[in-house]
């Protein structure tokens, strides 16, 4: 949704349904979730660990997997029965946040649990972090800009003249 309103000028619109995509990456994104809620639970099953569910790292994994894993999903599921493509825009966001909330709790809490100094990035990390992030969206502008990536070649709309009606339902049936 950033591409098409950053680069909206450059998208082609003709025949194209975002809130028909939108609940379509909604429903596989409903799927997913499910499955990863699913083999956390399993995971717990596995190592028979429901003891640490009762403590206050076992209290963040439960915050951590039914609001930002449950609770998307559920919305997800909510959002595509009812056709609102807005409501599977908003979980996604939730979900995005549930995903740097467990890379945190994965990498800050989880693996250095017991250590006696607590570890906090240098300033240059964050620096780093931001320029690698800078340099992809730069990247990621220039291709948009000068390729046909968001709008379809002038030099191909004879060639998608020529397509039969046959193999343009079976596209159409992927979009």
């Amino acid at each position: 949704m950033l591409s098409h309103r950053v680069f909206g000028n450059r998208v082609n619109h003709q025949g194209v349904d975002f809130d028909k995509l939108t609940l379509g990456l909604g429903k596989a994104a409903a799927i997913g979730l499910f499955a990863y809620f699913a083999l956390k639970w399993v995971g717990v099953a596995h190592d028979n660990r429901w003891d640490l569910l009762n403590t206050p790292l076992g209290h963040w994994f439960l915050v951590e997997v039914f609001i930002f894993v449950l609770f998307p999903c559920l919305l997800f599921t909510w959002a595509v029965r009812k056709s609102n493509a807005a409501l599977v825009r908003f979980a996604s966001i939730i979900t995005v946040i549930g995903i740097i909330i467990n890379r945190i709790n994965v990498a800050i809490v989880g693996l250095n649990w017991n250590i006696e100094d607590r570890y906090f990035p240098h300033w240059m990390e964050f620096v780093v972090t931001i320029t690698i992030i800078t340099v992809g969206l730069l990247t990621f502008r220039w291709i948009v800009n000068r390729m046909p990536v968001l709008y379809e070649h002038p030099e191909y709309k004879e060639v998608d003249q020529q397509v039969s009606e046959k193999e343009r339902a079976i596209a159409d049936q992927f979009l």
